[in-house]
């Protein structure tokens, strides 16, 4: 009988005296990647004195997801048209897979992101691609294999075999304690149970068919030019603003500079850290929370009427409480900001009179998305703004699939189908099940993508699509979910009359 406590297994076989193992489901084993079982005592241990060394040189653990993170990447042929404009060539890349070619378009911010962090964090990938598409990506990042342990710290879906669900990160396959000096950078928080070690970033969408139809456009009219005309400006469609890695950078030195404030080091002993003050997530939160702090908001025109009563259960209720935000289902007293999507209702009324904030909805989405509270002015509603001026601010909520406004789709109606005003679904407004309210419409399936996915890329991105076809927004009813234009207004009515009754009685 051997000695050996047989500390970690791979393939069957302990890695100390080489003795066949059999792992059971109980067993005190933590899968690691690569078939690597690992006892938890063991990896704990290791994970320890790791966490210690990186706190000797005043780092973190930072994950970093690719798909919609990092990159935007699609298998469509026409993202070609990108590659021959020469107007993104230090950020567009074709990466071969299985013979299928994949068009990469880093995201603006994304090597400068890399760049600072590497004194600030220990780094990993971890993406729900393939094992080649996560290194042949890691490259194009880090040639030299500086950024991320010359692969050792880039995993994918196969990094972990032993795993049940395929759509899911596993972190304790990365670190089994350490929690408090992690953080996460990905556009989904579902695939890691929403932990609160998640700092999520709005979905990078590169190749959609608007921009990749300008280029096609603008290509055949370069082609055309007479020789007395060698340029033509390209269309505004083409390019993009997307900052959002610069403002998360400066989010992520935030956090790293809180956590070390204070925080003794001394190269010679292990450091024992306090997780109520030197914890990453909880001062993330900390952070987040301050962003709409002091601001109580009401909403007008974006609540189910179905919902009255569990206002609380609204996506766009959690999503300002998430931030730090109060908010009330009346125009009480403290309101301060009254976020509305049409004039003319009770609630906006109410609100002018009382000289209250009224915005668009785009002030809480930039505001958050932002990780700081944007300036009311430049989203004030006043009965002059159009409607379709706010509607817009509904089509900048990410669709992962497209990035074509809701409301202009073709589609033929169902006799199962209705149109909702607003689609509150979780997929379409990425946020948590925490700020999805359960009587949320359903997506039905109605349109084939314009981009088909690669089975290389983050294919759980794309788990609530049908197979066959890609999605579109329909509300499909159930149950009459909302109430009809008449009854609003029967509603806006008797709020209109109980309001002068009130009037009436305070003059008496």
């Amino acid at each position: 009988m051997s000695d050996c406590q047989h500390p970690a297994v791979i393939r069957g076989l302990c890695v100390d005296c080489g003795e066949s193992q059999i792992i059971k489901e109980d067993s005190p084993y933590l899968a690691r990647q690569h078939n690597l079982l690992v006892k938890k005592e063991v990896a704990e241990e290791h994970d320890r004195k790791l966490g210690n060394d990186l706190l000797k040189q005043k780092k973190l653990f930072l994950i970093l997801d690719l798909d919609n993170t990092l990159v935007h990447a699609t298998r469509d042929t026409r993202a070609e048209a990108a590659f021959s404009s020469g107007l993104f060539q230090d950020e567009l890349h074709v990466i071969n897979l299985s013979n299928t070619n994949i068009y990469v378009k880093i995201r603006p911010y994304a090597h400068e992101l890399l760049r600072e962090c590497t004194s600030l964090f220990q780094m990993y990938i971890y993406t729900m691609g393939t094992h080649e598409y996560a290194h042949q990506l890691a490259k194009i990042f880090d040639p030299t294999g500086e950024l991320f342990g010359h692969g050792r710290r880039v995993l994918s879906r196969d990094s972990f075999p032993h795993a049940n669900q395929m759509n899911v990160k596993h972190l304790q396959g990365l670190l089994s304690c350490n929690n408090s000096m992690l953080l996460i950078l990905d556009d989904r928080e579902d695939v890691w149970n929403y932990s609160d070690n998640v700092l999520k970033v709005f979905p990078y969408s590169f190749f959609t068919e608007q921009r990749v139809d300008a280029l096609l456009v603008w290509e055949r009219q370069r082609q055309q030019l007479s020789p007395q005309k060698t340029t033509l400006v390209a269309p505004k469609q083409v390019f993009e603003t997307d900052d959002y890695l610069k403002t998360t950078l400066k989010f992520l030195n935030s956090v790293h500079m809180t956590f070390f404030e204070n925080l003794s080091i001394e190269d010679s002993s292990e450091i024992s850290i306090d997780e109520n003050i030197h914890n990453a997530p909880k001062i993330l939160q900390e952070m987040r929370l301050q962003i709409l702090q002091g601001c109580v908001i009401c909403f007008s025109g974006l609540i189910p009427t179905t919902m009255s009563g569990r206002e609380h259960e609204s996506a766009y209720w959690r999503l300002a409480e998430h931030h730090g935000a109060q908010c009330r289902q009346n125009v009480d007293p403290d309101v301060t900001h009254l976020i509305c999507v049409t004039p003319n209702t009770s609630k906006y009324h109410k609100a002018i009179k009382r000289q209250i904030l009224v915005v668009r909805l785009g002030w809480l989405l930039d505001s958050t998305w932002n990780m700081i509270r944007c300036e009311e002015s430049s989203y004030l509603f006043d009965s002059e703004t159009p409607v379709g001026d706010s509607l817009t601010d509904l089509q900048r909520i990410p669709l992962p699939w497209t990035q074509t406004p809701v409301q202009k789709r073709k589609r033929e109606p169902s006799p199962n189908s209705r149109d909702v005003r607003f689609c509150l679904d979780q997929d379409v407004l990425n946020l948590s099940p925490s700020l999805i309210s359960d009587d949320t419409p359903k997506l039905q399936v109605k349109k084939i993508l314009s981009f088909p996915v690669s089975s290389e890329i983050d294919s759980s991105d794309f788990d609530f699509l049908d197979e066959e076809n890609g999605a579109i927004c329909d509300a499909s009813s159930e149950s009459n979910s909302t109430k009809t234009n008449e009854e609003e207004h029967e509603e806006e009515h008797e709020e209109e009359h109980e309001e002068e009754h009130e009037e009436e009685e305070e003059e008496e």
